[in-house]
């Protein structure tokens, strides 16, 4: 029989148009007239292994030079990287930034050999133990150049900076943590505005064998060239470059062959790019088909600074899910391994275009001239849809894709021994090119095996729902929201998500009513034998007068079924245990909560006292506390 489950655990008389919520709904009344029927089996035996290749993001500074320098150590930058790593089960891993080398400077200027040169690392490592203290690896790509070095090309001088550089941050984080890092060669290097060394062929060959040299001295391995891969005559060096490793492979020894085929605002373009690249390399370089490929600039439209409507809504998170569940199939077609994808959307946002632009984030520059006040941060659904994604498992069961091509699934599943606990995750989308379209009936039956005192809830992104962007563009789009605008739009910036129940034996039937575009995770767990385990590593970010940011980690929380994380907190100091009280309302998955509360008369903080954290599990079953830290 169809299910009801009831109406969104929040705000669900705000908007009573939202028949389907966020859950189990008997849609026989339902006013659209288009609806589809899915079937899934998810006992069926034909499986296959599903890497986690699209837990990485990028982004560039402004500009190279001292520009680079001084955006790349911003506080700005610090809380983004900082936000983005707060996505749950390891969601987001790695960060591919620009202009990296531009960030160290040549300490003894005179000195022209390069084991005797001396370096300040200062900028450089504090950008790198961002992104560790984040929980997120670079994409380290040996791009920039050093200040107060003169322009030097040579193999020797690249294999020596390079070791000191590897040396370094092997000793700093550890060898193991380093091997983490994906290092990837200079960015584009055909195109003018980033080949200011003005590589020749020679040059780059030269510059490559010199990185990867010192790659191996370390039992480390680089990937490249980075490139766009479009006419010959305009991108020698990339066409080149696979050149000099079809003719010798165990020369090049590449992690990966890096490309970057972008659509033209929707998900076919990136697919078709890719097509004629495979094409053209299956033709003529056959023997590079055993390196794994990546698009490592993946973006639905070049440009991450262009104002397009549909990045601050579900069509952007929606056709980032699409090309997850489709790129696999493309690669596996056309012959190919698929090493990673990069969506390339981890950049800042600038005035007046808060939520156009291509960000995971909106950010606002707040203009306080009475106090310190850092920038505001929203999560956009881009962002929010990475939880549903890290909510995939490893062993993608195989289902037949609907006819209607704006329909894609995904099917997922996973046996934990150490917990004793399965878990199932469906992962539908509907989405067509970023166009917006009127509501459907989607009616899903799946075959379910055998599960242990199972439960399961929905987790939603739908365009109709309100959003941070649409209150910000209701209340008449300012540049610097006051605290009551910032507080509703941060309401609102969760994902739509129902109360875990009991799911049925055998089979289980849902009847969602959905607009195009949305993303939709049916989320299926068994009893796990343990409760969840301790929040960890509690810190915290000031924004202002009367507001912390706080953060934590889930590394050792080892449960994937959780329904919120509660943030508690009390005033005295933490001499004391008693009187905490929960201070966040919303259930919500990620590793950071904004406090915020409403500015008293008093000119004390409230914000200031002590903090801990814990994470509660779909049987409501409470983990461990983290350590108590006072703020």
């Amino acid at each position: 029989m169809w299910m009801f489950l009831g109406a969104l655990k929040r705000d669900f008389m705000a908007i009573p148009a939202i028949y389907f919520t966020a859950a189990l709904l008997l849609c026989s009344n339902c006013c659209s007239s288009q609806s589809y029927d899915i079937h899934l089996n998810c006992k069926h035996h034909n499986t296959e292994k599903l890497e986690k290749f699209w837990t990485n993001t990028g982004f560039s500074p402004p500009g190279s030079g001292d520009t680079a320098r001084s955006f790349l150590t911003s506080s700005d930058v610090k809380m983004n990287l900082f936000l983005i790593g707060s996505v749950p089960f390891n969601g987001v891993s790695h960060i591919r930034i620009h202009w990296l080398l531009d960030l160290v400077k040549l300490t003894n200027p005179k000195e022209k050999l390069v084991s005797n040169m001396e370096f300040d690392f200062t900028s450089l490592d504090e950008v790198l133990s961002t992104l560790n203290e984040a929980k997120l690896s670079p994409g380290f790509e040996i791009m920039g150049f050093p200040q107060h070095i003169s322009a030097k090309s040579s193999a020797k001088f690249w294999n020596g900076l390079i070791s000191k550089i590897l040396e370094r941050y092997i000793h700093k984080f550890g060898l193991n943590n380093v091997r983490r890092w994906r290092m990837e060669t200079w960015n584009e290097p055909d195109l003018k505005m980033y080949n200011i060394l003005n590589f020749t062929s020679i040059d780059y060959l030269d510059y490559f064998r010199g990185v990867s040299e010192a790659m191996r001295q370390f039992n480390l391995s680089i990937g490249g060239p980075a490139g766009l891969f479009k006419n010959k005559s305009n991108h020698k060096l990339c066409w080149n470059f696979l050149d000099h490793c079809h003719r010798d492979e165990n020369l090049c020894s590449l992690a990966f062959i890096s490309f970057h085929k972008k659509g033209n605002s929707d998900v076919k373009g990136i697919i078709k790019g890719t097509k004629i690249l495979f094409k053209e390399v299956s033709a003529n370089y056959s023997e590079l088909k055993s390196i794994p490929f990546a698009n490592s600039e993946s973006d639905f439209l070049s440009g991450w600074w262009r104002n397009e409507a549909w990045r601050a809504d579900v069509r952007y998170a929606a056709a980032i899910a699409e090309s997850i569940i489709t790129h696999p199939k493309v690669f596996n077609k056309a012959g190919f391994q698929l090493s990673f994808l990069s969506h390339d959307n981890a950049f800042l946002n600038f005035s007046p275009h808060f939520f156009t632009q291509r960000t995971l984030l909106a950010r606002f520059q707040m203009n306080y001239t009475n106090r310190q006040h850092y920038s505001q941060f929203f999560r956009k659904p881009a962002l929010n849809v990475l939880i549903l994604l890290a909510l995939l498992e490893a062993e993608k069961i195989t289902v037949k894709q609907p006819d209607d091509q704006r329909y894609k699934i995904i099917v997922t599943r996973s046996t934990d021994s150490k917990l004793f606990a399965s878990r199932i995750s469906v992962l539908i989308v509907l989405n067509d090119a970023m166009h917006i379209g009127p509501k459907r009936n989607i009616q899903i039956s799946l075959t379910l095996p055998r599960m242990k005192e199972a439960k399961y809830r929905l987790l939603m992104l739908d365009n109709s729902l309100p959003s941070p962007s649409s209150i910000w563009r209701n209340a008449g789009s300012p540049p610097f929201p006051d605290e009551t605008l910032r507080n509703e739009m941060r309401s609102k910036q969760e994902l739509y998500q129902t109360k875990p129940v009991f799911a049925p034996e055998i089979t289980m039937n849902i009847s969602l009513h959905v607009s195009l575009p949305s993303v939709t995770l049916i989320h299926i767990c068994s009893l796990p034998l343990n409760v969840p385990g301790k929040v960890t590593n509690l810190r915290f970010f000031n924004i202002t007068f009367n507001e912390v940011m706080i953060f934590w980690s889930d590394e050792e929380v080892a449960s994937r079924c959780l329904k919120t994380f509660e943030v508690h907190f009390k005033k005295n100091g933490c001499s004391e245990y008693a009187n905490f009280t929960q201070i966040n309302v919303e259930d919500s998955l990620f590793l950071s909560y904004q406090f915020a509360p409403s500015i008293s008369s008093s000119s004390s903080e409230s914000v200031r006292g002590c903090y801990k954290v814990r994470a509660i599990d779909y049987w409501d079953r409470r983990g461990f506390f983290s350590d108590m830290k006072e703020y």
